[in-house]
């Protein structure tokens, strides 16, 4: 533990007086928790949050199946 804190001494000292280095530090470290603070957002909401709907483990998903042309499963949409 003892070393740990003189590297830590060490290292504030090293950027206090490299104020660029320091500043480029800190922005990347910044940056980074931001992504990952929007990243986990996203998937919290998408992905872990339950659906806004009653019954949502009810949800279906219809398709059609064309065995003869080879299509085990077809979508539904209009989409081109």
């Amino acid at each position: 533990m003892d070393s740990f804190v003189r590297d830590a001494r060490l290292a504030i000292r090293d950027l206090a007086c490299e104020r660029a280095f320091a500043a480029i530090v800190v922005l990347t470290l910044g940056v980074c928790i931001g992504a990952n603070v929007a990243a986990f957002s996203a998937l919290n909401a998408i992905v872990l949050q339950p659906l806004p709907y009653a019954d949502a483990d009810r949800i279906v998903t219809i398709y059609n199946s064309y065995p003869g042309a080879g299509v085990a499963r077809g979508s539904n949409s209009c989409s081109p």
